[in-house]
């Protein structure tokens, strides 16, 4: 489940034997623990350093909106009943166009 509190642990490293510098993304994982999975997974991997940054709608694979598209606006008119307690009435659609 993603909330608003997501973010992504980068962790950069290095295999011996091989010049070019890697980097494995966790998401939701504190750097300490993302570099011990990272360790785990490459046994032989020399950690050169870790950065966290919060996660965007890109990390979360939420798409764009439409252009065309308008959040929906509700007016919903509360009474009270013969027993005093608030009662919605049905929901009706608010029309901006604006």
């Amino acid at each position: 489940m993603m909330s608003d509190n997501d973010y992504i642990s980068e962790v950069y490293y290095k295999i011996p034997g091989d010049p070019v510098e890697h980097r494995l993304r966790w998401m939701n994982l504190h750097p300490s623990i993302a570099e011990r999975k990272t360790l785990k997974k490459y046994k032989n991997a020399e950690i050169l350093y870790t950065s966290t940054r919060p996660a965007s709608s890109i990390d979360k694979c939420i798409p764009p909106p439409p252009d065309d598209f308008k959040f929906a606006r509700f007016k919903v008119k509360t009474r009270k009943n013969r027993f005093g307690r608030e009662v919605s009435a049905p929901a009706e659609e608010m029309d901006f166009d604006g």
